[in-house]
């Protein structure tokens, strides 16, 4: 095994730690919301779906909303355009 990376390997490993970053961007996007309706974060949210309580009905809303996040997080990415953390954030949807 060579002791260097080509530079193909290092293009792949830098694109992946882009991709890496632009999902994080979205998963503290998501907490951020969670956290600003008094949930820790967006796993949180889990333990009030499925059966009748006061938070269902905003926690199925989250959930929904934060599954159409990452949907379109990857929709994008997948085109193969390169874009900022904040281009990124400006095209998820809204609440």
């Amino acid at each position: 095994m060579a002791w260097f990376k080509t530079p193909e390997e290092l293009a792949v490993e830098k694109l992946a730690a882009e991709i890496k970053a632009l999902e994080q961007a979205v998963d503290n996007m998501i907490d951020d919301e969670m956290q600003s309706r008094g949930y820790r974060d967006a796993d949180s949210i889990g333990k009030y779906i499925g059966y009748d309580n006061q938070y269902r009905a905003e926690c199925e809303m989250l959930g929904a909303w934060a599954a159409s996040c990452y949907a379109k997080c990857y929709e994008l990415l997948a085109i193969g355009e390169m874009m900022t953390a904040e281009e990124l954030l400006e095209q998820m949807p809204k609440l």
